[in-house]
């Protein structure tokens, strides 16, 4: 296999635990037949998701390597395709602040730097579930306390 194509098929993982979450809030994985289900999407895909759970984590600096259990993978390319690979690539610098981290050879690395961010921003948005079970819909959550997260950091 030629470097120039190896990096396509390495594979960002994310932790099964959080599956709930991913059939909870992603359209490709919501019965569409389910109208609570449709009104708590809110991605379009898990790649988005897990892009949005590593934001999290990252501005919460939750950081939580994946450990044991089953890991879901999603490869690189599939990120690479939409241009969401962008962002492991600013998570990879933030860590690493050294052009190197992003070369063919060290992208496992930048890779294990988004999946732990993932998993700590999956982490906080199943805490703040839990914390709101209340609450109909699941997005009125998340928005609110991204909202107030951002609010609160801006002061």
């Amino acid at each position: 296999m030629s470097s120039e194509t190896a990096w396509r098929d390495l594979n960002v993982y994310r932790d099964s635990k959080y599956d709930n979450l991913v059939t909870r809030f992603c359209s490709t994985r919501t019965k569409t037949t389910e109208s609570e289900n449709q009104q708590s999407v809110i991605f379009k895909t898990v790649k988005e998701l897990m892009v949005f759970a590593a934001l999290i984590g990252l501005e919460t600096e939750n950081y939580k390597p994946i450990s044991g259990g089953k890991k879901i993978p999603i490869t690189l390319d599939t990120y690479s395709r939409t241009k969401h690979d962008a962002y492991i690539y600013l998570i990879a610098l933030s860590q690493q602040p050294d052009l190197d981290v992003l070369k063919n050879e060290n992208l496992p690395t930048a890779i294990k730097h988004f999946e732990a961010y993932c998993n700590g921003g999956l982490e906080v948005i199943s805490n703040w579930i839990l914390q709101n079970l209340s609450e109909d819909f699941g997005t009125n959550t998340i928005f609110s306390k991204v909202l107030e997260h951002l609010t609160i950091n801006n002061e």
